[in-house]
């Protein structure tokens, strides 16, 4: 299993100590997570880092564990009925 690039990038709590949790990296391994640290750094680019610092010292925030659960939206079709062709045969008027 692996980390989908959107969480890595977009996710202003994941940072690379939440990548060190989920490699199953020790805190005592304190070279190994410095440059690993430098490498996330390198890969998630100058702006996302800033804004990841940013939300980190705001207030209240919470850091993303690897244990966190969280319930996704769940999207209803109706939100994508405009999207389907319809067939020429097919009236779009309702009858009730």
């Amino acid at each position: 299993s692996g980390v989908h690039g959107g969480l890595v990038i977009l996710e202003p709590r994941f940072s690379s100590e939440t990548l060190a949790l989920l490699l199953n990296i020790p805190p005592q391994k304190t070279l190994l997570r410095r440059h690993l640290a430098m490498a996330f750094a390198a890969l998630v680019g100058l702006q996302a880092m800033q804004e990841k610092r940013e939300y980190g010292n705001a207030t209240g925030h919470m850091p993303l564990t690897t244990t966190a659960k969280v319930k996704p939206k769940k999207l209803g079709f109706t939100q994508f009925s405009h999207l389907r062709k319809r067939k020429p045969d097919e009236a779009a008027d309702y009858i009730c």
